[in-house]
């Protein structure tokens, strides 16, 4: 492997890990609108529930991020962590094919809650650690910028890909998911990362590579922007779910989108201000997990008013 330091921004590594994040993207956000999709469907409140859980699960290993990356090898923390990812995806498609188990909520929620554990773990190492270690440290903002486009970007294209594979092969487009997953996984392993040291102390929780939290404020604003824009985002989907969708109602999506763009770039400029040199990756994980946390939040809340 090539010296970070000697290397251009647009290398190999680089963008075989910036594929495999939109990859991992895209998988996820199209497991969550097919949850949502079913549920709109079937009038059951399964996928509504699973969508909470996997609000809830999606930061509880976030504080373990740093021992993960220290202790162990920091491509194989992620590597595991979107395995279990592709095993939850897996079990979903079985419970959700089950007809003996349509009322039940328990095993479909525990399976959203893992997903949302490992994915949160997942994509926290590989955009706040294996990003960042295949570029030079004065290319990181930029990379960040990049990766933070590729999750609008998925956030995006998701929806839409997950509601054409379905119409195609129902409830089997999960399987698609694992796949593209899969892909994730591949790109992942064809990247070599040299085995370092770990750190003399490393706890098994801290907010460091996860949460910065002298930017609170910033963070509350960013998942209360971000869920009023997957707020407007579901609702365009509702009505595709429903095919009576308007010129209108388009205009809304597009116009939605373009203000999320503009959204993230602010907020950007906000978390990174007056920040420290090492603290670049931690204020990264810290704006993507409010983006992604309010992005579910949104779809939960215009899901839950929608059914009820």
């Amino acid at each position: 492997m090539i010296n970070p330091e000697h290397r251009k921004f647009w290398n190999r590594d680089f963008i075989l890990l910036l594929l495999a994040q939109f990859l991992l993207s895209v998988s996820v956000y199209s497991y969550l609108t097919l949850g949502a999709k079913y549920s709109f469907v079937s009038g059951s409140m399964r996928g509504v529930w699973g969508l909470l859980a996997y609000v809830v699960g999606l930061p509880l290993l976030g504080a373990y991020t740093s021992y993960g990356v220290e202790r162990k090898r920091r491509n194989h923390s992620c590597i595991v962590s979107m395995l279990i990812l592709a095993v939850a995806m897996w079990f979903t498609y079985r419970e959700m094919t089950d007809v003996s188990k349509v009322g039940s909520h328990i095993m479909l929620v525990v399976l959203m809650f893992v997903a949302g554990l490992f994915s949160g773990l997942s994509q926290l190492i590989l955009q706040g650690t294996l990003l960042i270690d295949v570029i030079t440290s004065s290319d990181r903002s930029k990379a960040h910028k990049f990766s933070l486009a590729m999750t609008v970007l998925s956030a995006c294209i998701a929806p839409v890909f997950s509601l054409m594979v379905y119409e195609r092969i129902k409830l089997s487009a999960y399987l698609v998911f694992i796949a593209v997953l899969a892909v994730a996984v591949f790109c992942v392993l064809l990247v070599r990362f040299p085995f370092r040291s770990p750190a003399d102390k490393v706890w098994y929780f801290s907010f460091d590579r996860f949460f910065y939290p002298k930017k609170w404020v910033v963070a509350l604003l960013s998942v209360l922007a971000s869920s009023i824009f997957g707020y407007i985002v579901s609702n365009g989907i509702l009505v595709i779910f429903s095919k009576s969708i308007s010129i209108v109602q388009i205009s809304v999506i597009i116009f939605a989108l373009a203000v999320m763009v503009v959204l993230m770039m602010l907020f950007q400029s906000l978390f990174s201000k007056h920040i420290e040199h090492c603290q670049r990756s931690t204020v990264h994980n810290s704006q993507w997990l409010c983006l992604e946390w309010g992005l579910v939040l949104g779809v939960f809340l215009r899901l839950l008013s929608a059914l009820y």
